[in-house]
């Protein structure tokens, strides 16, 4: 069986012929959590798709040190890019939202806050460790960016920049086929409580596509898997 090699997206300093990593998040988590040891190989980068296929060479409390054998280019991020709307969900919802949008692709993600929005704060810092580490995990080579808090009509203006833009709403028409030379695409997914009918009047008056994944009804976490992964890896040129 092929052994895993763990993916590391970090800032890291590369003389000599030396990576070394300061970051006491990933030392605790080499060191402490995964265990590995001298001679194991991981890939490392800084977020920018570039990664270095590296050899651990030894293990400090303030430092682990790599020998690079091998420059890489990421080749897992998708074409399309999807800005992610999201309506901040109550509890740990968010943050599973959050996770499951970055393992999908999504190269975005926008917290709003719309009328039946019950949470309107997030935990920024946790939020971004967490999309890190779905990044690290799934193989991406980038870290999705985490917007700042809008409101719903500040979102609809900003998100009609992109080739398309898609509203979910369980009353809308059926989930549409992208055109296949559209490259960037805003999604709107709302509350647990569902869109108002003065916004989904407001998304239409917009531009926007209202559309419904099918009848089923699912929570928010999961539409924003779904839709996320529909719309990334739908046909594109």
């Amino acid at each position: 069986m092929v052994k895993k090699i763990h993916r590391f997206i970090t800032d890291f300093t590369n003389n000599a012929g030396i990576v070394m990593v300061a970051d006491q998040s990933v030392i605790h988590q080499i060191n402490r959590v995964l265990k590995l040891h001298p001679g194991e190989q991981v890939i490392i980068g800084k977020g920018d798709g570039l990664e270095i296929l590296a050899k651990i060479v030894k293990t400090r409390k303030e430092a682990i040190y790599f020998e690079p054998q091998q420059n890489v280019k990421n080749e897992n991020e998708p074409v399309r890019r999807v800005t992610l709307y999201c309506s901040i969900l109550k509890k740990e919802n968010f943050e599973t939202a959050a996770q499951k949008a970055t393992e999908v692709g999504v190269f975005k993600m926008v917290p709003i806050i719309s009328q039946r929005t019950v949470k309107t704060d997030i935990k920024p810092e946790r939020l971004k460790n967490i999309i890190k580490e779905a990044s690290e995990q799934s193989g991406r080579g980038i870290v999705p960016e985490l917007g700042e808090i809008l409101v719903l009509e500040e979102a609809l203006n900003i998100a009609k920049e992109n080739n398309a833009a898609i509203f979910l709403e369980p009353s809308g028409t059926d989930f549409l086929q992208l055109g296949k030379k559209i490259k960037t695409v805003s999604v709107f997914i709302g509350p647990e409580g569902g869109w108002t009918d003065e916004e989904i009047s407001m998304a239409k008056k917009a531009g926007f596509k209202v559309v419904s994944l099918w009848p089923l009804i699912m929570k928010a976490e999961t539409v924003v898997a779904v839709a996320s992964y529909l719309v990334i890896h739908s046909p594109i040129d």
